[in-house]
């Protein structure tokens, strides 16, 4: 039987406890993009005595490494930080994508965060471009 005391406990109780926060009211948390700065100063130390092939190269190298660990890692998307410059490297990339990479959709990474100089690649079907 209820009392008028045991009635007070159990309002204490029940006003002091934590919420019940349900799953359908949580939210998803944002999920990790992948970023590669493929800037040539973020992969080596120096650029003395480098061609721009060269540099490139390394630049492509970088490229295609991180591609694959992404494929392999089943990630969704990944973005590829190139710069503006001449367009050469984007240009690279890009090349590569169609030839190489026929199955992946790629776009212009968001404006608002990267301008126009970055790409983004695309990695499992239902992602929306």
């Amino acid at each position: 039987k209820q009392t008028i005391k045991n009635m007070s406990d159990i309002i204490f109780v029940k006003e002091t406890e934590e919420p019940d926060l349900s799953k359908k009211y949580t939210k998803r948390p944002e999920p990790i993009l992948l970023e590669v700065d493929l800037h040539i100063n973020q992969l080596i130390d120096s650029t003395v005595g480098l061609s721009h092939t060269e540099m490139l190269n390394i630049q492509l190298s970088k490229f295609r490494s991180e591609l694959e660990s992404a494929i392999k890692n089943k990630e969704n998307k990944i973005v590829f930080i190139h710069g503006i410059g001449n367009g050469t490297l984007k240009m690279a990339i890009r090349k590569e994508l169609d030839d190489l990479y026929k199955h992946l959709q790629y776009q212009d990474a968001s404006f608002k965060e990267y301008g126009y100089g970055a790409t983004m690649v695309l990695l499992r079907k239902g992602n929306i471009i």
